[in-house]
């Protein structure tokens, strides 16, 4: 299957996270994931993603507060 592009996915819940992972992996994704705000800070500067979603209620830094 043909890469569809690349997406930052950040969710402070890692079950969820995996999950949509896996189902995004699955139709051709190619994904990143972080844990929290400051773990996606640092993968955007170096892997520039196309696409970032992320839950907005997270410790620390909410989704808000990273985009």
């Amino acid at each position: 299957m043909a890469d569809k592009g690349k997406i930052l996915l950040v969710d402070d819940d890692a079950d969820l996270l995996r999950l949509l992972s896996l189902r995004m992996k699955t139709a051709g994704y190619n994904i990143s994931t972080a844990a929290n705000g400051n773990e996606a800070l640092a993968l955007l500067a170096m892997e520039h993603p196309g696409l970032v979603i992320t839950d907005l209620k997270m410790d620390q830094m909410d989704g808000m507060a990273l985009l």
